[in-house]
């Protein structure tokens, strides 16, 4: 990962455009100052209006060909929507992709209504098409918005993968590692098909056929005019009754309007009150195009209490300002992350007093993007009789749990829930060191707690969608020797299209992970069970200490893929092979092979980051690894799952081939090497190893 990026050039089609890791972008999301002329904002003007215009291209608008139409209007919206993008504040060349995201994000979500312009006014240069131009922007007219946009990214700003995941993040979509990813399938089919190589398919995307900067005005025809003259006096006509009308009719209610938007709105939110603080009625998440976070109504005892809220605000904001800029700042805040570390945090002063600052690792401590939603505010019973005032506050990515105990004020960010009906289902309340309390979604009827050693679930009362303490025995285990033992919640919810129970973990964070299972008959790219089975409850009895590890990551979902069960050399019981993946914030993940052996600790023997691997997208698997026996000696072990057809295994040049399990001859002296696995699939394809 580079250190810092040069200035990205003004004119795309010379130079490549700035790049640097997914993993920074959001670090480049401070606040920026006011918008002065000759700002790096106004020098990349043009390439930000050309990713707009590109982005708005659909297939109702063909960008080129016969067809080609209402070229006028996308101009002038392209243009309207990097305006309208332009943050208040300079930017820097470092913060060039946060300004990326806002534009990609505006594009993407249009007004439903525009005036159109009549007739033709004007298109860009040069007039005449291209036939392998049509056919690149016939393509791209029909893609999926998120897809095009992934595209757009690679190809014509030419970023990494990472740095356009993280764009795509920052803009608001799920999922945008897929969508990169069709982005990129997009980009060779075009080569392979159309015979389009990537160079001339930029070359063409960042010509004059596609510069909105560059625009050939052409003479109106005669409706046009007419049209025109007739608007006018029609306009001015409007304006004057439609002032009358609204004057008369709606002002009387103004005063009565509520602060709260009760209805659905987009996505199901509400709309940014006047202190800034976005606020959601009960209902609006029946209206919700997906269920997440967003659509959470605002609710506690507190809500109204201004002085709270704006509390809760200013210590997100004076985190971002004092972390801007100062990376021995955002050290000392992902520093104090662990609930059970002894870290003081970053104390940072706001209007009303010092705040002692948190942040998950790898959580940006910018400002919110946007207005800051209200998810909750109230007062909470702590242990031995302790009220806590508790105010929750998040944004696209990220939760603000701000506390005030006695003296003691802190505010936490961390990863927002995954915008999904089950990760969405509760967030943590309480601090690390009191008893659980939750925050469940509307869409929850019922949830039950018990411990990661199984036992029968225990029902948790929920009022006005606070959940009462978890029973102190499902946070820990007598035989746990340290590691994770609980607490687990079973959740049941209604209106959410989730017919079943599922089990969701507190790893110590506000985000649960939800815990899932598939037995080593099955694979990844079936429909995998919950943790709650009987064969599932048994898997992650003795991943304690393996989740527990997990727990700084914040991870939205934890899948246990039974690979292998069976017997090594020198044990006479059954042994396990667990692939366990994580999916994290971000887009990222984390597999783990992990071997289960009676009575003794579970081990990982291969791990890897950032990879398909038992996923959908990789449903076969092999693992390999040393396998010391009790009686002595190494043996090399490796063992496949989901549709592995053949291993071929090959020692010091010694090859041995098989299926399901290869065991080496002993090594007395340990490891040795080197070694070579490769396993195929039933059509001779190769499949990944995790060794």
């Amino acid at each position: 990962m580079s250190s810092g990026p040069a200035e990205p050039p003004s004119d795309p089609s010379t130079e490549p455009p700035v790049a640097r890791s997914a993993g920074a972008v959001p670090d480049r999301l401070p606040v920026p100052s006011r918008v002065r002329p000759g700002t790096p904002t106004q020098r990349h003007y043009d390439r930000l209006v050309r990713v707009a215009y590109l982005v708005l291209a659909d297939s109702t608008e063909p960008l080129a060909g016969p067809g080609r139409r209402a070229t006028d209007q996308r101009i002038a919206r392209a243009h309207r929507v990097v305006r309208w993008s332009l943050p208040w504040r300079q930017v820097t060349d470092d913060e060039y992709l946060w300004l990326l995201a806002r534009v990609v994000r505006r594009a993407a979500n249009p007004p439903r209504f525009t005036v159109a312009l009549p007739g033709h006014w004007g298109r860009p240069v040069p007039e005449e098409d291209d036939p392998q131009s049509d056919r690149l922007l016939a393509a791209l007219t029909t893609l999926p918005t998120p897809v095009r946009a992934g595209y757009v990214l690679l190809v014509v700003e030419q970023l990494p993968p990472r740095d356009a995941i993280g764009v795509l993040h920052e803009a608001g979509w799920p999922d945008p590692v897929v969508h990169v990813a069709a982005g990129a399938a997009e980009r060779q089919r075009l080569a392979d098909t159309e015979g389009i190589t990537p160079a001339r398919q930029r070359h063409l995307l960042t010509g004059p056929l596609t510069d909105p900067m560059t625009v050939r005005l052409r003479p109106p025809d005669q409706r046009t005019v007419r049209w025109a003259r007739l608007g006018r006096l029609a306009a001015l006509a409007t304006v004057l009754l439609a002032t009358v009308a609204v004057t008369a009719t709606l002002s009387p209610r103004l005063a009565r309007f509520p602060p709260e938007v009760a209805g659905p709105a987009v996505d199901g939110t509400g709309a940014p009150a006047p202190d800034g603080i976005r606020r959601v009625g009960d209902q609006a998440w029946r209206g919700a195009a997906r269920l997440s976070l967003a659509s959470w109504p605002t609710r506690g005892s507190r809500t109204d209490d201004t002085a709270l809220v704006t509390a809760a605000l200013d210590s997100w904001l004076a985190l971002a300002e004092a972390t801007a800029g100062d990376p021995a700042a955002r050290t000392a805040a992902h520093g104090a992350t662990d609930p059970d570390g002894a870290a003081a945090g970053l104390a940072v002063r706001t209007g009303t007093g010092v705040v002692t600052a948190f942040a998950a690792p790898k959580v940006p401590v910018t400002a919110p993007v946007g207005a800051a939603h209200l998810v909750y505010a109230g007062e909470l019973t702590g242990a031995g009789g302790s009220t806590a005032t508790v105010a929750v506050l998040a944004d696209v990515s990220r939760v603000a749990v701000f506390r005030t105990a006695g003296a003691d004020r802190s505010v936490r960010i961390e990863p927002a829930p995954a915008a999904d009906a089950r990760a969405a289902s509760a967030i943590r309340l309480s601090a690390p060191t009191e008893p659980a309390r939750y925050l469940v979604a509307p869409w929850v009827r019922q949830v039950q707690s018990r411990s990661l050693a199984g036992g029968q679930w225990h029902e948790l009362a929920v009022r006005s969608g606070v959940t009462d303490p978890v029973p102190a025995g499902h946070h820990a285990a007598a035989d746990s020797g340290g590691c994770w033992a609980g607490p687990l919640l079973r959740m049941q919810v209604t209106e959410a299209g989730v017919d079943r129970p599922f089990t969701l973990a507190d790893l110590g964070r506000v985000p649960l992970s939800r815990l899932s299972y598939l037995s080593p008959q099955r694979d990844p790219g079936q429909s995998v069970d919950d943790a709650d089975t009987p064969a599932g409850a048994r898997a992650w009895s003795g991943l304690g200490c393996l989740a527990g590890e997990l727990s700084g990551h914040a991870p939205h979902s934890v899948l246990a893929w039974e690979v292998w069960a069976g017997t090594l050399p020198g044990r006479a019981d059954e042994v396990r092979l667990t692939c366990v993946r994580a999916e994290l914030p971000r887009d990222a993940n984390l597999v783990a092979a992990v071997l289960l052996v009676p009575d003794a600790p579970a081990r990982a023997v291969a791990t890897a980051a950032d990879t398909r691997l038992c996923s959908p997208l990789a449903p076969a698997v092999a693992v390999a690894w040393w396998w010391e026996s009790p009686t002595g000696g190494w043996h090399h072990v490796t063992t496949s799952g989901g549709a592995v057809a053949q291993l071929e295994v090959t020692i010091r040049g010694q090859r041995q081939q098989g299926t399901g399990l290869l065991v080496s001859a002993a090594h007395p002296d340990g490891p040795v090497g080197p070694v070579r696995v490769r396993a195929t699939d039933q059509a001779g394809r190769a499949v990944a190893v995790l060794d």
